[in-house]
């Protein structure tokens, strides 16, 4: 089998990934699957902030990685791969809920995320778990913290 080059691997896929994800998002926000998510995201605003802060939970939580000795090289390339796994799986999720029931949904989601992590940190296991907890950390600090905060300023 031939060898996928290293510049597929991480410039390529992570912003094939990002694109694609920001197109399901403001697919979301332009037609939201029922009438009680229209007033959730008033503006596409709310796409752009979000991308934006998982980058920087992201940013905050490698920063962290390396501060305790588990550094991700080079740094950049992670960072990139990192946000398109976040941002997939999420946009993913938000599409497919409605449409698929929470179950289904969240099995498709897993079976993703978990693959693309294997995929690009999987030489490393304590890197793979590392990545693991920073997706999950950055995604449960934007969702439960970060959003509701920014409505509340924004309404």
């Amino acid at each position: 089998m031939p060898e996928i080059s290293p510049k597929i691997k991480n410039v390529y896929l992570p912003i094939s990934l990002i694109g694609f994800a920001v197109v399901l998002m403001l697919l979301g926000v332009l037609f939201p699957a029922t009438p009680a998510s229209e007033g959730e995201h008033k503006t596409l605003t709310f796409v752009f902030a979000k991308i934006i802060m998982y980058g920087l939970v992201i940013l905050l939580g490698m920063g962290l990685c390396s501060w305790f000795g588990y550094p991700f090289d080079p740094t950049h390339w992670s960072l990139l791969q990192l946000l398109a796994v976040t941002l997939i799986a999420g946009a993913i999720h938000s599409i497919l809920n409605p449409l698929a029931g929470d179950m289904i949904t969240t099995i498709i989601c897993l079976v993703l995320f978990l693959g693309l992590v294997g995929y690009f940190f999987g030489d490393d296991s304590m890197t793979s778990l590392i990545a693991i907890f920073l997706i999950f950390a950055a995604h449960a600090m934007v969702a439960f913290l970060l959003m509701p905060l920014m409505r509340m300023i924004l309404a």
